[in-house]
């Protein structure tokens, strides 16, 4: 069975094949990366990029010790350009371990791995997705489970798409996170495809509708109050969750158990806040910069985010501190556990690269 490789591409003339082979069209047999000896970073300047690929660097989450995260990341040297999940040490360098679906019957789709969440215990969530090669459109998407170390011998908790309790329809999911070791909380989405688009690589629109949890037996719940969330985070504890709205400035955190909501933060003039995420009393988000917000006849409420600026807080000051990247735009940042740490991803070109920022 040929496989397809996987190349790190830094600013120098090096590169480092990493494939995965997966037996049977079931995807289940995991295969583990090649691993490296960790180079260090290309540099030691801070804010920092940490990725050169030619391709989408996306969706970053911390490993649980802080010693690296991991990423999807799209494969540039072959006309599909799957995406595996790739990982890297905290300070940047060489990609320690790759996880890719290579499956011979289904070389002529799309095979991409997204939007991974770790949680407790060594465990894994991601996004499995498969499409005809040149679609658009998802032809079939998994929520799966399994361990880090092998994250391709996961298990299947859930298929997109499903019908709501609210009647519409989650086409997909996105801003994964474990609730506690048997739940996780996420943006149920639906999606359109519009032939042209605003900003950059615009291929895909996610329009959130509400904040699912959901169990590890394959039961869900829509939490009330959440209508038209844009990203979401779970308390440390389990308790509640934080998330952010269409077109609001407010960050917002709920008890879950008696959907009492309050605001955490309020943005104000800076601007519609999304990609929220806390560790302790530190909270991050992204806030204004390239999003826009409006009412599409067909689709209803939509947000165009071509990025925005990294807003660090202190929820117990109330204290709020704009990131400067020499005018870089960001999304999805994730906050390390001891939350020293930033790594975001922002547009260069119709690619992305990942970026780390250290904080005080």
């Amino acid at each position: 069975m040929p496989d397809r490789p996987r190349r790190h591409r830094g600013p120098f003339p090096r590169a480092v094949a990493l494939s995965v082979i997966l037996a049977g069209c079931n995807h289940s047999e995991p295969f583990a990366g090649q691993r490296y000896s960790p180079d260090g970073p290309f540099t030691t300047a801070l804010p920092r990029q940490l990725t050169y690929s030619f391709g989408k660097d996306q969706n970053p989450a911390w490993l649980a010790d802080e010693s690296g995260f991991i990423y999807s990341a799209e494969v540039t040297d072959n006309p599909i350009h799957d995406f595996c999940l790739d990982r890297l040490p905290a300070e940047g360098g060489v990609i320690t371990a790759s996880y890719c679906v290579t499956d011979a019957s289904q070389d002529d789709s799309l095979n991409a791995l997204r939007e991974p969440a770790t949680g407790p215990g060594g465990r894994l969530s991601y996004l499995s997705e498969t499409s005809r090669a040149g679609s658009l459109t998802e032809e079939h998407m998994e929520l799966r489970v399994g361990a880090l170390d092998s994250p391709l011998a996961a298990t299947v908790l859930e298929s997109f798409p499903y019908p709501a309790p609210d009647g519409r329809t989650h086409t997909r999911g996105s801003h994964f996170g474990w609730l506690d070791q048997n739940s996780l909380v996420y943006v149920g989405e639906t999606s359109s495809y519009p032939v042209v688009g605003r900003g950059p690589a615009r291929d895909t629109l996610a329009i959130g509708l509400n904040v699912v949890r959901l169990r590890l037996d394959g039961t869900r719940d829509l939490v009330p109050g959440t209508d038209l969330a844009t990203s979401v985070y779970p308390m440390a504890d389990g308790t509640g969750i934080y998330f952010t709205v269409w077109g609001d400035s407010r960050v917002f955190r709920q008890d879950l158990a008696t959907a009492t909501t309050a605001t955490a933060f309020d943005f104000g003039g800076a601007g519609v806040a999304r990609d929220v995420q806390v560790r302790g009393e530190r909270l991050v988000a992204v806030v204004g910069g390239d999003v826009t917000d409006s009412i599409d006849a067909t689709l209803g409420p939509i947000q165009l985010d071509g990025g925005g600026v990294i807003h660090v807080v202190d929820l117990t000051s109330g204290s709020d501190a704009a990131l400067d990247a020499g005018g870089r735009l960001f999304l999805r940042p994730a906050l390390s556990p001891s939350g020293r740490r930033i790594v975001a991803e922002t547009f260069v070109g119709r690619s992305k690269d990942l970026w780390l920022f250290e904080l005080p």
